[in-house]
Order: structure tokens, then C-alpha cells, then sequence
């Protein structure tokens, strides 16, 4: 009866009624959402139904989120981490065969047709980021305790889409490349056991450029990822800022990302342009015996998507702290992410798999994603 008992606490939390959401955390989420819809609303008339660069973002802050979600940003010695679709390797080996291997140039352009042809309708995805940091010495004023770290960014990805939709003779391929760069310095300061704040400040350089070819300017290039055109640089000061509150039964988090704060480019404007990314997400804390359950829902915004874009839900699994291991699942609109991970002090392994459970989207055939992460954190 006295286990039955533990158990029924442990859950109480969902007696909504009674709970810290009617209060304060759905009131949170109604005001953003109200701010963010007509926003969203706008953006998705101009935008269209599909983009290269609308496509890219959505899928690029869907990995901010899963990145955030296994650990805490730039608090790391090395953390590299690396996405790619299924098959984006013999995808593209063929399409630069093809290209180099015709002896004239009308032989190249049939022969990167059929290439392009066993793909049509489909999207690749590609994003690399690496991040390099070292802390600094930790500092007490009062009351008020502040854990500096230095960190060097580098974020590289690019998306790709062949299509007839537009005319049924013939195949395009839009594409779209952005390279980021950040150097600066994160402070994590804390004033009590269940807040905390993260700000960073560091310079942002952002580089992007789009394409839009036929069959004979994908076989011109040899491959649709080739970006010899110019390329949009932008330079600026920017921050990101999050808060934390950590209750026994709760977690809050709440963070902007890319804030601007001052322009460096002269009036040169990346393609993506300079909207921040926006994030709140809610964590439960639940424990029986052994087994440590952590569910969790949340959303994301930033221009070029709409606000049900970035809604999901999940819940991470651990059985025994002691052990190194643990199970996370994710569910957007669009995928179900499986993420298995080892985790200790001082090294991490971690994979992830995003399969799509609905397909096609907006015509377009959506391959799963891979995610391979490795990263040596600051103890």
C-alpha cells in the first residue's frame, strides 16, 4: 500500500487543475502564441507553400532543439556533430559521375538526367557543426555566481530539392547552402538552486547563397551542392539568452537565439536574414523505483516556417543514474526521432534517427535523417 502510495505522488502532476500550468506556463505560451500567428500567417503567404530556404530552416532549428535537448550549448571542450540523409552520399557520387564521365556535352546532360531522374521529388539535407570551448575562472559576487566559458562556432549546412512539379518535362533542382560562424564568450549565472541564466555574446558572421538549376546547370557544376556563385556575407554582434527554472517535479526553459544587437555588414543581408530563433519547452520530472521518465513538449519559431511547424512532444528514459545510458523520443508534425545515448562526465556518444510518418510533404518524397554526435564537455 505504501509503494501504491509513492507511486500516486509521484503522479500527481497530472491534476492539471491544480497545476503549475493553468497558471503560469500556458499563459506564457498563449501570449507568445498570439504575438508569433499573425506573424507566421504573413510569412507563409509570401513565402509559398515550399522553399529551399523555408525547408532548410524548419529542419535546421528542429536539430537546435534535439541538440539542446541532450546537452547544454558551448559547454564543451569539442562537440562535433554531424547530420545527413539517407543516401546523400550515392546521391551525389552519381550526379558527379555522370557529369564527368560523357565525353560531350549533350551525352553529360542525358546521363545526369537519368541521375537526377531516379531522384525526382525527393530532398536532401545536409548540416555539420562543430564547436570548440574553454572555460574560464569562475567568479562569486554576492550572492550571484557567474561560470564564463570562451566557444568558436562553426556551422555548415545545406538543403536540396529536385522537382517537376512545375512542368512535368523537366527537372530543377533548388538549393540552398549557409555557413555560420560565432566566436564569443557564454556565462551561466546563478543566484539561487532553481534559476539560472545563460547569456552569450559573440560576433556572427552568417554567408548563404541559393540556386535554382536545370538538368544542364546541375551537369555544369558537376553537383548540386557545388556553390561557386557569390555568396551573401552578413556580420554582426549577437546574443543568445535562456532561463531556467528548476522545480523537483518541473523544468522550465525559455530562450532566444541570434538575437542582433548591432550590424557590422554595411547594409549586405544574408538571404535567411536576421530573425531570431524563439524556444520554451516544459519538462516533467518523474521517477519510480529505478526508472527515471522525463516527458516533455515544447515549441519553436523563427521566420520562414509557421508556429505548428515547431511544436513537438517526447519524453527521454533512464533506468538507474548510475548508468551511462539513455532513450529519447521525440515527435514533431512531420517525424518520430529516436535517440539513444551514452553519456558520462567526460565523454558522449550519441545517434539519432529522424523517420518521417508522413510522406509525401508538399510533393515532395522526405528521406529519414541521420545524426551522429560526439562531444567532450567542461566537468
Amino acid at each position: 500500500m505504501t509503494g501504491q502510495m509513492g507511486v500516486i505522488n509521484d503522479l500527481h502532476f497530472a491534476n492539471i487543475s491544480n497545476s503549475f500550468y493553468n497558471k503560469r506556463v500556458i499563459k506564457l505560451i498563449l501570449i507568445i502564441f498570439v504575438l508569433s500567428t499573425s506573424a507566421s500567417i504573413k510569412q507563409a503567404h509570401a513565402a509559398g507553400t515550399r522553399g529551399e530556404i523555408q525547408r532548410y530552416t524548419l529542419l535546421h532549428d528542429r536539430y537546435i532543439v534535439d541538440r539542446g535537448l541532450r546537452k547544454l550549448r558551448y559547454d564543451q571542450f569539442l562537440d562535433l556533430d554531424i547530420v545527413a540523409s539517407s543516401g546523400l552520399k550515392s546521391f551525389l557520387g552519381e550526379v558527379e559521375s555522370s557529369s564527368k564521365n560523357a565525353s560531350t556535352t549533350a551525352e553529360r546532360d542525358v546521363a545526369v538526367l537519368g541521375a537526377l531522374a531516379k531522384n525526382v521529388n525527393t530532398e536532401r539535407f545536409v548540416d555539420i557543426d562543430v564547436t570548440l570551448g574553454a572555460p574560464l575562472p569562475y567568479i562569486r559576487y554576492r550572492k550571484f555566481q557567474l561560470l564564463p566559458n570562451l566557444f568558436y562556432n562553426i556551422n555548415m549546412g545545406a538543403s536540396t530539392t529536385l522537382s517537376n512539379l512545375e512542368d512535368g518535362t523537366s527537372i530543377r533542382s533548388q538549393s540552398y547552402l549557409k555557413i555560420e560562424k560565432r566566436m564569443g564568450i557564454l556565462s551561466r549565472i546563478k543566484w539561487n538552486k532553481e534559476e539560472e541564466v545563460r547569456l552569450a555574446l559573440y560576433s556572427f558572421t552568417k554567408s548563404d547563397v541559393a540556386l535554382d538549376l536545370d538538368v544542364s546547370g546541375v551537369a555544369g557544376k558537376s553537383s548540386v551542392f557545388k556553390f561557386d556563385d557569390a555568396i551573401r556575407d552578413q556580420k554582426m554582434i549577437a546574443s543568445d539568452w535562456g532561463y531556467t527554472l528548476t522545480k523537483p517535479r518541473y523544468t522550465l526553459l525559455a530562450e532566444v537565439q541570434e538575437l542582433q544587437l548591432l550590424s557590422q555588414s554595411k547594409g549586405v543581408k544574408s538571404l535567411q536574414g536576421t530573425r531570431p530563433f524563439i524556444h520554451t519547452r516544459i519538462t516533467n520530472n518523474l521517477r519510480i523505483g529505478d526508472l527515471l521518465l522525463k516527458p516533455f513538449y515544447g515549441f519553436h519559431f523563427r521566420r520562414w516556417y509557421n508556429l505548428m511547424e515547431g511544436l513537438y512532444v517526447g519524453a527521454s528514459l533512464k533506468y538507474n543514474i548510475e548508468i551511462p545510458f539513455e532513450f529519447l523520443m521525440k515527435l514533431s508534425d512531420e517525424f518520430i526521432t529516436l535517440m539513444p545515448q551514452f553519456k558520462t562526465k567526460y565523454f558522449q556518444f550519441i545517434y539519432s534517427i529522424k523517420t518521417p510518418y508522413r510522406n509525401p510533404r508538399d510533393k515532395i518524397w522526405v528521406s529519414a535523417l541521420h545524426n551522429v554526435n560526439i562531444s567532450i564537455p567542461i566537468p
